[in-house]
């Protein structure tokens, strides 16, 4: 009975002389909002893609930095704010009682220059070019003086986790890859494409057409990339486009190849391939219908 007695008061005295996790004054909360960009600097600019709250419930006021970091959590990439060293920003002040920032309100807070990048460039990133995979954002409240944490650390902290997607291009519909026109006068070609899919609210599309046509002995990449003078360039909110006898007239017997290029006018949006489509090919057929059919083909270009 006595070594019992004697054990526990050892076990006491151990858990007594260990100390106590201290806890921190201040509370963090981040909520990301949709549509979620593939721009790191939307989150720490937009007044709508990112909200933080931060809680103190004392009577003091406290001088910090954010650290913390976005992290692609299905690759283990991330852009990380050091906790170490007090990056080059004005001090953040937590007055007592409860402070909401949006990502406008953080950017002066987050200074380029400070960022460290782990399986990422800074050119990358800094360009809008986060891969796709499922991030989180954490944020914590380091004192500026003292380098003391004032607010808990990851998971305290940390946002909603959310998913970043590169959207497709448009799908060519029309005249169909592979096909050869019937010649008409008038001249009336109608090109339709399907728009992007899992375009969310807020993206505002625009679309870039190019025809050209087909220079002698080049495939419809080579042609696209170094035809400087297109037959047709222009630039429409539809995913359609007529041409008729008022534009520019195309040849009969004469091979064309046409693309669309989507762009989101907000920036909020970020495609494969710059969101250009595939580039289809087509011969305008004979007068009387009496051409013989024509190779004709159907190419992806080359990611730039």
């Amino acid at each position: 009975m006595k070594n019992l007695l004697k054990l526990l008061l050892i076990i006491y005295v151990i858990a007594g002389s260990r100390p106590m996790a201290q806890a921190q004054p201040l509370s963090i909360s981040v909520a990301v909002n949709p549509p979620y960009s593939s721009d790191f600097t939307q989150y720490f600019s937009s007044p709508t893609q990112t909200l933080v709250t931060i809680v103190n419930p004392t009577n003091e006021a406290f001088t910090v930095f954010l650290a913390g970091s976005i992290s692609n959590l299905t690759v283990d990439k991330n852009v990380r704010i050091p906790s170490d060293q007090v990056p080059q920003v004005p001090p953040l002040i937590i007055q007592p009682g409860v402070r909401i920032m949006n990502g406008a309100e953080l950017q002066t807070f987050v200074n380029p220059a400070s960022l460290q990048f782990n399986g990422l460039t800074q050119q990358e990133v800094l360009n809008g070019n986060l891969p796709e995979g499922l991030y989180q954002i954490c944020l914590q409240a380091i004192d500026f003086n003292t380098l003391e944490p004032r607010s808990a650390q990851e998971p305290s902290g940390c946002s909603n986790v959310f998913q970043i997607s590169l959207l497709q291009p448009p799908l060519l519909i029309a005249p169909v890859c592979n096909s050869e026109l019937d010649f008409s006068s008038p001249q009336n070609i109608f090109f339709t494409w399907v728009p992007p899919a899992g375009i969310t609210p807020g993206v505002n599309l625009q679309y870039r057409f190019r025809l050209i046509e087909m220079p002698q002995g080049m495939n419809p990449v080579q042609a696209m990339q170094s035809v400087t003078v297109p037959i047709l360039n222009d630039i429409t909110v539809n995913n359609f486009l007529m041409l008729t006898a008022l534009g520019p007239t195309l040849q009969s017997g004469r091979e064309y190849a046409w693309q669309v290029q989507a762009e989101d006018i907000t920036g909020q949006a970020v495609f494969t391939n710059q969101g250009k489509s595939e580039i289809c090919t087509f011969r305008v057929g004979l007068p009387g219908g009496n051409s013989n059919s024509v190779r004709a083909s159907l190419v992806y270009p080359t990611p730039k």
